[in-house]
């Protein structure tokens, strides 16, 4: 995600550095209206249409406002990211037919679904792990199992990722606050790792269904496939991060633009420098979570706990259901 959203700064910087600060405010009418995860860095890989272009700020002030006030609005939101919150591709309801259509489900967010007694016998898989993408896993699985009948429905979304008073997530595991610095390595790994267990199970759901017993070597030699081709993305995805950090580094530190020569604008220049020095610390060459996901002896003890979880699976859905009444 910090791919995009560094697209979308960057843009946003170029353009309000043409603008005159004191002139009415410009960003306005271009709401942007989305459904295919377009904040997503990977969308593509979650059968998604892939987003390569930036996505223009729509400024949320009201009333009669200049450019110098958009841009402090925009820098106070900018950290926000750091939460889950994408100020510049925010996903609205779009209307696109009766209300009781239904689309091919892929996933279940937990905490967020109606479901029958009976669908009781489903649970969140793999849970003991604490990996992200639990809720695709889930989906897969059941979408293996009941083919068209797994569909979604639009339904009023009830939370939000962070609160208004402070911009922050009430409770995000994995984000850890230190002073200034915002370290995501524990999330970054978690959702790496939680992608290896998705795409290793979606792969093993395609070939063999998930209610058969599959032998460890079936298991492990798609587990293995996934998780290199996986190293490779991500690798890739880090490569363009560090580039277009570069590219925002020099775009927000360019001498001629209004912002670095009045010191009206020192709080709001803090706050992007904020942003910068943490998409450096998270997603820069030193990297904490891209060290944890090479670390070997990491990788091997991420590798056994999904080898395990996934041969167990079958006794473990034995024992859910004889749980239930």
């Amino acid at each position: 995600m910090a791919g995009n959203f560094q697209n979308d700064v960057i843009d946003f910087l170029q353009q309000i550095a043409g603008d005159a600060p004191g002139a009415n405010c410009h960003f306005h009418g271009r709401t942007q209206t989305s459904d295919d995860a377009a904040y997503h860095d990977m969308a593509d890989l979650f059968g998604f249409k892939k987003s390569t272009q930036a996505f223009q700020y729509t400024c949320t002030l009201h009333g009669e406002h200049n450019h110098l006030d958009c841009f402090n609005d925009f820098a106070d939101k900018l950290n926000h990211f750091f939460d889950g919150e994408h100020p510049t591709r925010v996903t609205y309801f779009d209307y696109s037919g009766p209300l009781t259509d239904t689309i091919p489900a892929r996933t279940i967010y937990t905490g967020n679904y109606a479901f029958k007694p009976e669908c009781l016998r489903y649970f969140i898989s793999f849970a003991t792990l604490k990996l992200r993408m639990a809720g695709p896993v889930l989906g897969r699985i059941i979408k293996s199992e009941i083919g068209g009948q797994f569909v979604s429905a639009n339904l009023p979304m009830l939370h939000k990722r962070t609160t208004d008073e402070t911009g922050e997530s009430e409770f995000r595991p994995g984000v850890n606050r230190e002073q200034e610095i915002i370290d995501l390595s524990d999330e970054f790994e978690r959702q790496f790792f939680g992608d290896v267990m998705l795409f290793t199970v979606e792969k093993l759901a395609q070939r063999d269904g998930t209610n058969k017993l599959l032998n460890q070597h079936t298991i492990e030699t798609t587990l293995v496939e996934i998780e290199q081709q996986l190293h490779r993305l991500y690798e890739s995805k880090h490569q363009q991060i560090m580039e277009k950090l570069e590219i925002l580094k020099t775009v927000f530190n360019d001498q001629r633009c209004w912002w670095n020569n009045s010191p009206d604008n020192t709080q709001a220049s803090e706050k992007i420098q904020r942003f910068i020095n943490n998409i450096n610390h998270n997603f820069g060459a030193d990297s904490q979570g891209y060290s944890l996901i090479n670390s070997e002896t990491n990788q091997r003890k991420r590798h056994d706990e999904i080898l395990q979880a996934i041969m167990n699976y079958q006794q473990d859905r034995a024992r859910w259901e004889a749980l239930l009444p």
